[in-house]
This record gives structure tokens, C-alpha cells and sequence, in this order.
């Protein structure tokens, strides 16, 4: 649970609570790759956004079950930097992962996988965890 702390923010800790059981299936199908350099820049933008100073930012990248409960109050901290991991992306039709290297100011990076869905036409964070 330290680690996830580290990320510095309750939207992180919110994510995990909700949305462990809805991607249950992500585990049984073989997943999809499209290359080196597969992660899509629109999920790397959703993944970017959870973690922004920007609550509309955060608010529009999350499932909608998420985005309603998140306020400024649980922002990602000044300064914390996303990089998504080139290579990451694993697609199980509408469902997805990819890693990311999460750095807040004055705290060790840290990995996180981070689990999408496809809604609204476009990939939403559902939730995020620790490897």
C-alpha cells in the first residue's frame, strides 16, 4: 500500500477500490500488440490526464462511475510527472493496460499498470495498480 501512496493522490486510491472486479476478463484472452512503440496516444493522454493539476483533465480521462467523485481536493500534487512506458500497451478487445512511471516531487518514482476501457468512444481510466 506504500507505494501507492507514494503516486500522491486520491484519485489513484480511488481508482483501485472501484475498479478491480470490472476487468476481470482482461486475464483470459491473449492480448493484442501493434508494435514497438504500440502504447495509442490518445490512452497515453488519459493516463497523462488522471494525474493532472487540471480537475476537467482528470475528470474526462476517468470511467464516469469515477470521474463524478473526483474533486480538487484529491489532485495530483505540484510537479508529479507521468512517462508512459513505450512497448506497455496490452489490448483485450475493449479493455486494456499499459505501465507508467509516476514521480511526485520528493518521493522515489514508481510503476504503475494502469487499466482502460474503451467508452464514449475512447479509451477512460478504470483503474491502476501496482505491479
Amino acid at each position: 500500500m506504500k507505494r501507492r501512496f507514494l503516486v500522491g493522490t486520491s484519485v489513484v486510491a480511488a481508482l483501485l477500490a472501484v475498479g478491480g472486479a470490472a476487468c476481470t476478463s482482461m486475464s483470459h484472452n491473449p492480448p493484442k500488440t501493434a508494435g514497438p512503440n504500440n502504447v495509442p496516444p490518445s490512452a497515453a493522454k488519459v493516463v497523462s490526464n488522471v494525474l493532472s493539476r487540471d480537475l476537467a483533465a482528470v475528470r474526462n480521462s476517468l470511467v464516469p462511475q469515477l470521474a463524478s467523485r473526483v474533486n480538487v481536493n484529491m489532485l495530483a500534487l505540484a510537479g508529479t510527472r507521468v512517462v508512459v512506458q513505450s512497448g506497455s500497451w496490452r489490448q483485450y478487445g475493449d479493455e486494456a493496460s499499459l505501465s507508467a512511471v509516476v514521480t511526485v516531487p520528493r518521493h522515489p518514482a514508481v510503476t504503475e499498470v494502469f487499466y482502460l476501457v474503451r467508452g464514449e468512444g475512447r479509451w477512460l481510466v478504470l483503474f491502476t495498480d501496482a505491479p
